[in-house]
This record gives structure tokens, C-alpha cells and sequence, in this order.
């Protein structure tokens, strides 16, 4: 009976034993498990904020096409402005430039109008004036060249065939 006792006391030992053993590992497995979970639910953790930063990301890069679209919109539209504004300083500078030739245009032709206006005059005071020699030459009744005469001696400028100078 001793022997049994022994046999039953090392059975319950060893069935002690591997309780204990079983135990630990069930507490061991356990700890292993709790931790994967935390783990799980860090790693999940983190792809919720990875999402929410691709997803902020995402409204940013649509913000700033947004605001580069608007940009573009507004500069173009200021640069519609500005050749709006220089079409029509280049068309008022041409205008002006037309205007001002027309009336030099203008100005110089009264001025060649006086100026034949006054050949004309000069022309027919020139013809018409009475000097002793055409008083002679009608009374003779032919008509004379004019001459140029140099002032109040009366010296006629002739030709080199002794013909007078004509206007």
C-alpha cells in the first residue's frame, strides 16, 4: 500500500504538475492572444488614420485644383482685361495719329492752296502791270517777254542769246 501511495502521490504530482503546466500555458496563450488583439486593433487604428489622412489628402489636392482653376479663371480674365485695355489704347493712339496726319494733310494742302493762290496773284500782277516797255511793245502791238530787271536801274537780265529772261 505504500507503493500505491507512492504510485498515487508521483501520479498526483505529475497530474499537479501538468495542471500547473497546462495553466501557465492557457495563461501564456492567453497573454499571446490578448496582445495580437492589441495588436489587431493598433494595426486597425492606424488604417483608420491612414484613411482619414489619404482622405484629407484627397480634399486638399481638390482644393488647391479648385483654387488653381479659380486662379487661372481670374488671371486669364485679368489678362482679357489688360488686352481689352490695349486694343483699344493701340486703336485711340492710331486714331489720334490718323486725326493729326489728316489735319497736317489738311493744313498743307490750304497752305499749297495760298501759296498757288498767291503765285496766281503775283502771276497776274506781274503780267498786268504796266512797264514802259509793254506800253511800247502794245502800242507796237507785239507781245514781249517778260524780263527780269535788277530793281530801279532798269538793267533787263537776257539770256546768252539776248533774248529776256521769262518767268
Amino acid at each position: 500500500a505504500e507503493r500505491s501511495s507512492a504510485e498515487l502521490d508521483k501520479v498526483t504530482k505529475k497530474l499537479y504538475d501538468k495542471e500547473n503546466e497546462f495553466v501557465e500555458q492557457k495563461e501564456l496563450l492567453e497573454r499571446d492572444l490578448i496582445k495580437e488583439r492589441e495588436l489587431i486593433a493598433l494595426k486597425e487604428q492606424r488604417m483608420v488614420l491612414a484613411e482619414d489622412q489619404r482622405k484629407a489628402a484627397v480634399r486638399e489636392v481638390e482644393e488647391l485644383r479648385k483654387l488653381a482653376k479659380e486662379a487661372a479663371m481670374e488671371a486669364a480674365t485679368h489678362v482679357d482685361g489688360i488686352q481689352s485695355r490695349l486694343d483699344a489704347d493701340i486703336e485711340n493712339a492710331v486714331k489720334e495719329v490718323r486725326e493729326a496726319d489728316q489735319e497736317k494733310i489738311e493744313q498743307l494742302e490750304q497752305r499749297l492752296l495760298t501759296a498757288e493762290e498767291a503765285k496766281r496773284r503775283i502771276e497776274e500782277d506781274v503780267l498786268n502791270k504796266s512797264t514802259p516797255l509793254r506800253r511800247r511793245r502794245r502800242i507796237e502791238g507785239g507781245e514781249a517777254p517778260l524780263a527780269i530787271t535788277a530793281g530801279a536801274g532798269g538793267d533787263v537780265s537776257m539770256l546768252e542769246d539776248d533774248v529776256p529772261l521769262s518767268l
